[in-house]
């Protein structure tokens, strides 16, 4: 017959797996979505920076569960720009130029060596312009860039199979435009 086809023990178990890959994955986005908006309720930027951090590692394990390597290399970026960053805040100085451009050297670098299509473009751009924005001194122009940014993560994040992430990006695209109407209307008064 056509349709007369048999899975074996070894296809049962490679479903099996690839299951609980997505499950597992799932668990991770999770616990990264928790870190980040918990993160928010410090006053503190050094605690929000450790668990914005914390957030970071667990998206790079999601990540890599889900075989999105780029977006795994972008996470560990985003968890040295955190330790960088937070070292100056703590300082209280300006982040150099200098560091900024280092940073994106590397997520370029990142990018040459794991592209594999215009899907693994995603976390180079959204990571390129964090680094962008973090050193730029407009609150809103910071909104803006992430707003844009949760756009791009939520079509990755859909792509890749991270579906809690998309959840939270939904969370960031609707409150950067709470924000930004919140701040269009205190510059109107």
């Amino acid at each position: 017959m056509f349709f007369d086809w048999k899975i074996d023990n070894f296809d049962y178990f490679f479903i099996i797996i690839v299951i609980m890959n997505v499950y597992i994955a799932q668990i991770f986005g999770i616990l990264a979505i928790a870190c980040a908006v918990i993160s928010l309720q410090f006053k503190k930027k050094t605690k929000m920076m450790f668990l914005q951090m914390v957030a970071n590692v667990f998206y790079a394990i999601q990540y890599l569960v889900l075989h999105a390597y780029t977006a795994v290399a972008t996470s560990l970026v985003t968890v040295l720009r955190c330790i960088l960053f937070n070292k100056y805040d703590k300082a209280r100085k300006k982040i150099p130029k200098k560091l900024s451009w280092f940073l994106i050297v590397i997520v370029l670098i990142i990018g040459v060596f794991s592209y594999d299509g215009y899907l693994s473009l995603i976390p180079i751009v959204t990571s390129i312009s964090y680094i962008v924005g973090a050193s730029i001194k407009s609150a809103k122009t910071y909104k803006i860039v992430f707003g844009i940014c949760a756009v791009l993560w939520f079509y990755y994040n859909f792509k890749v199979g991270a579906f809690i992430s998309t959840l939270g990006n939904i969370f960031e695209i609707i409150s950067t435009i709470i924000a930004l109407l919140r701040y269009k209307k205190k510059s109107k008064k």
